[in-house]
């Protein structure tokens, strides 16, 4: 998936380069792998240096809670039949709203996204880019596809260069 840029440019971008969701790479000014390390959680490192920058976490109810240091997010599906995903500030503001729809080509999902414009300066590539592993991982929930959620007790590019 690419992030461009209203002018064309590209942003960042997500792969799978396994065709699932058990890893990602996301490239964003540099490169982080999204890595499944445990059930319901997925994990951003920054390749270059190893450093924790992101956790998304699947809860049983389908909501995703993102936290990327120190901010807190979540993102969820609004209740309404419209297929729409939002992610959430810390106090419930709304940063970006993801569109799907469907690439019949691919075989895939291709996303609009709608940035809220007095949250502009928040809305970075690195956000938008969790925020769309986010929407794919609920994507596959609504096919009926599992995604390894945690439990209530406890097409892409081959290559992205920017």
């Amino acid at each position: 998936y690419l992030l461009l840029q209203a002018d064309g440019t590209t942003a960042g971008c997500l792969t799978y380069p396994a065709g699932n969701l058990e890893t990602a790479l996301l490239n964003c000014q540099q490169e982080y792998q999204l890595i499944n390390d445990k059930q319901g959680i997925w994990t951003s490192i920054a390749s270059a240096d190893g450093e924790k920058k992101a956790t998304c976490r699947v809860d049983i109810n389908g909501t995703i809670s993102v936290r990327i240091h120190p901010e807190d997010y979540l993102f969820k599906k609004p209740e309404s039949w419209k297929p729409r995903f939002v992610l959430l500030d810390k106090d419930g503001e709304e940063i970006v709203a993801l569109l799907p729809s469907v690439n019949w080509e691919s075989k895939a999902y291709d996303f609009v996204l709608q940035v809220n414009e007095d949250l502009h300066a928040g809305s970075d590539p690195f956000i938008i880019l969790h925020a769309l592993h986010c929407a794919i991982c609920s994507m596959w929930m609504l096919n009926g596809n599992m995604i390894p959620m945690v439990d209530i007790n406890t097409d892409t590019l081959n290559n992205c260069q920017l």
